[in-house]
């Protein structure tokens, strides 16, 4: 039951993260990101953000293809860590 716990955890953990980077770049991308405070590079600080992206919808992607269907004492939940 605990590893079941920490595999859902992981993948809801990952669901969420992923959905948080879309916002920050749907708002940087908005009018609302081009009124950053004096001093702050939006640039700088959100360009790399849709690799960023990329990489989490393929961990997400991966996880989910090592976990739908398979017996939890059977899944292996470290291998997509190794193919990203």
């Amino acid at each position: 039951m605990k590893r079941r716990n920490k595999i859902e955890e992981l993948i809801n953990t990952e669901e969420h993260y992923l959905r948080d980077l879309k916002l920050y770049l749907h708002v940087y991308n908005s009018e609302i990101g081009l009124q950053a405070p004096e001093g702050v590079d939006c640039n700088f600080l959100f360009c790399n953000l849709p690799e960023i992206i990329e990489i989490s919808e393929q961990l997400l992607a991966q996880f989910k293809q090592s976990t739908d269907g398979i017996d939890f004492e059977h899944q292996l939940i470290g291998e997509p860590f190794c193919r990203v």
